[in-house]
């Protein structure tokens, strides 16, 4: 399904510095990137830690996001919103339909990853 995307350097990425190009990932310029109509998407991003954000047209067809319950130390409450700190300094809501962070070792190449959405709950 086609979507939009983000990946953001998480605060913690001890590789943002030594890629400093690459902090802000290729093909991702501003804020999300279209995926194609198949949903599939790629972009050149750096090892360690970055948010993997996604969202679609009609979000009332789908559960709304939640942090990543695998990394509960990363997400912190401002303003009524779960939040996560970026590398610069950066603090970014949780937005979209679903989040991951994707922690990529410096020797992978290429990594898949794959989004799947949970229906909204049924209302009456």
């Amino acid at each position: 399904m086609p979507a939009q995307l983000m990946a953001v350097v998480l605060a913690d990425n001890p590789f943002a510095k030594k890629y400093p190009p690459l902090t802000r990932p290729a093909g991702i310029l501003n804020g999300f990137q279209e995926t194609g109509k198949d949903g599939e998407f790629s972009f050149v991003g750096i090892p360690g830690r970055v948010m993997l954000t996604v969202r679609i047209e009609r979000v009332d067809r789908f559960k709304l996001v939640e942090p990543d319950p695998k990394y509960p130390e990363l997400f912190t409450e401002r303003g009524g919103f779960q939040s996560y700190s970026t590398f610069g300094g950066g603090i970014m809501p949780v937005q979209g339909v679903w989040c991951q962070v994707i922690e990529a070792k410096e020797s992978e190449t290429e990594l898949t990853v794959n989004v799947e959405l949970e229906p909204a709950p049924k209302t009456l």
